[in-house]
């Protein structure tokens, strides 16, 4: 796979015209990730109603591949609950595993399902999960099952 098709246009599009990127006001969560090995730092941050994201942002200075990872991560969970996002999670791990995954699955994942060839460049993987560590650092707080100051680095 070359690195053209890695960079496909709805990468760029998302790196270049993130969704959700800003400040939610009135945001009751928030996680800081770092990406040491790239430099990507990411504030995620959601606003949670009744088990759902009712509003999610990321803000931060990033690569285009976490960047456009975090548009996408955030165009796919603003309004669902957080079994349907962490499942998303689930399966994009996978995916740049480079496990088999269903054409269900991919649909599952919307345009994160461009982010295939990232698999293919083991240092930028981590570009590609951090908003999705940010996540799983996020659902444990709002289950109570990480401290409310948990950072995310993926070293």
């Amino acid at each position: 796979m070359s690195l053209e098709s890695i960079f496909n246009e709805l990468l760029i599009d998302h790196s270049k015209f993130p969704r959700h990127y800003g400040h939610i006001g009135n945001s009751n969560i928030s996680v800081e990730g770092n990406n040491v090995m790239c430099g990507d730092q990411i504030v995620l941050s959601a606003r949670v109603v009744d088990g759902k994201i009712d509003k999610i942002a990321f803000t931060g200075k990033a690569c285009a591949i976490c960047t456009a990872s975090s548009s996408m991560f955030c165009d796919n969970a603003e309004g669902q609950t957080l079994d349907h996002i962490e499942h998303a999670r689930s399966i994009f791990q996978k995916y740049l595993r480079s496990e088999p995954i269903s054409d269900e699955d991919k649909k599952f994942l919307g345009d994160a399902a461009a982010l295939e060839g990232v698999s293919k460049l083991p240092s930028r993987v981590k570009c590609a999960s951090l908003v999705y560590e940010a996540w799983n650092i996020m659902r444990k707080r709002l289950l109570d099952e990480a401290p409310p100051t948990a950072v995310v680095t993926t070293e």
